[in-house]
């Protein structure tokens, strides 16, 4: 932001802006960035960002204070987005055999909600427990994804109910405003 010096934490502000809204963003922390040990005119901040009703892509702006005075130092994008959902859980019961009653007798399926689009099955990481499943299917569709899933025998798993975790591991798309070949963290 070539300043020098970095502003102190007390004067600095940070908002969130919803239309002509303007949200208070607590500002945990201003660290001055380094190259060979001598300060630059950098700095990274730690935010906690709050709760939002609604989900999308904000404006945050940076600001110092001084005084009387606010200036705008800078601007970034932020996304909030809705928590995904799973829901319709086909085969849901399984032997300790992992056979079910589907088609195939060794799979389930499932359709998340609020779950970004994937490129292949690589792109999600499926457990029942610690075990690990691959994919098997996947359709993408307007706001997610419907998975096929192999369920694994319960070699280490203990008979009753087991936790299914999906995770997101593919890249994300380039979000609005920001810049190809860059890495971006949903």
């Amino acid at each position: 932001l070539g300043l020098d010096p970095i502003p102190a934490q007390s004067d600095m502000r940070v908002t969130i802006v919803d239309g002509t809204t303007e949200t208070n963003v607590n500002v945990l922390e201003v660290t001055p960035n380094r190259q060979d040990g001598v300060p630059i005119s950098e700095m990274t901040l730690k935010l906690s960002m709050p709760a939002f009703a609604s989900a999308g892509v904000f404006t945050c702006r940076i600001k110092r204070v001084v005084g009387a005075s606010t200036d705008v130092l800078t601007e970034f994008l932020f996304e909030y987005f809705n928590t995904p959902v799973a829901s319709n859980l086909e085969h849901g019961d399984a032997t300790v055999e992992g056979q079910t009653g589907a088609t195939d007798g060794a799979s389930t399926a499932l359709r998340i909600s609020d779950f970004p689009s994937i490129a292949s099955g690589a792109d999600v990481a499926v457990t029942f427990a610690s075990v690990a499943s691959p994919v098997l299917a996947y359709v993408n569709f307007k706001g997610g994804v419907w998975l096929q899933v192999r369920v694994p025998p319960a070699v280490d798993l203990a008979p009753g109910v087991v936790a299914l975790t999906v995770q997101f591991t593919g890249a994300e798309p380039v979000p609005r405003g920001g810049v190809t070949g860059q890495v971006y963290v949903r």
